[in-house]
């Protein structure tokens, strides 16, 4: 009796739409995953369609390429950033509060050990792909400080803030957030600071931001 080869689960037919986000989803652990183990260079997107448990059409037709899908995760993480954000401004939050909750969130983003070694994969990697390192800044980090510069330029707009550069702002801010906490938890140093570490520490951050920048 001749065995029959079973199909990924997305060629098999059935409910597409209702799966459809749900495989996104697969896919998109699948390749974190694969790009975390391998490095950049060396993801092979058959791996990351087996691990999904979808045909590599599936992935292509989802995604085009192993760069869109690798910038997709880069989105991911920095939509997840702004939804405290978000939530803080329908709420009428005051600077203070703002800046605090974007702050609780990208810290707990920066630390998180697969975060640390993305950025470690991304630092080795970049040296050997001039595209690489440039394309994610422009949908991670270019985004981020463009958002927080949106929100301080509204802020000036109202006489909370006074700054004559909101993205030097942004970027300088950020910085002061990311200090050494990052760089000791890339060497191992400190890979998780306690609760109360991480709170005096944006406290402090936020504190300085201020007295450069509040309004008088």
């Amino acid at each position: 009796m001749t065995a029959v080869k079973r199909k990924p689960a997305d060629e098999q037919g059935g409910k597409h739409e209702t799966l459809s986000a749900s495989k996104r989803r697969d896919i998109l652990r699948s390749a974190n995953e694969v790009f975390l183990a391998q490095g950049y260079l060396a993801a092979n997107m058959d791996e990351i369609a087996a691990g999904a448990s979808v045909s590599k059409a599936t992935v292509y037709k989802h995604f085009g390429n192993k760069k869109a899908l690798f910038e997709d995760i880069i989105r991911g993480r920095i939509d997840g950033l702004f939804s405290p954000l978000h939530t803080e401004l329908l709420a009428g939050g005051s600077v203070t509060e703002v800046l605090t909750a974007f702050a609780r969130a990208y810290i707990d983003l920066i630390l998180q050990p697969s975060s640390i070694a993305l950025y470690r994969v991304l630092i080795f990697e970049a040296g050997h792909n001039d595209e690489l390192g440039p394309n994610t800044y422009r949908v991670g980090g270019s985004v981020t400080v463009s958002k927080i510069s949106d929100y301080l330029q509204s802020q000036v707009d109202v006489g909370r803030l006074v700054i004559d550069n909101p993205a030097m702002a942004a970027e300088q801010f950020i910085g002061s957030l990311t200090g050494h906490l990052q760089l000791r938890a890339l060497l191992g140093v400190d890979a998780n600071p306690a609760p109360a570490r991480r709170k005096a520490h944006i406290k402090e951050a936020i504190a300085a931001f201020l007295r450069a920048y509040g309004s008088r």
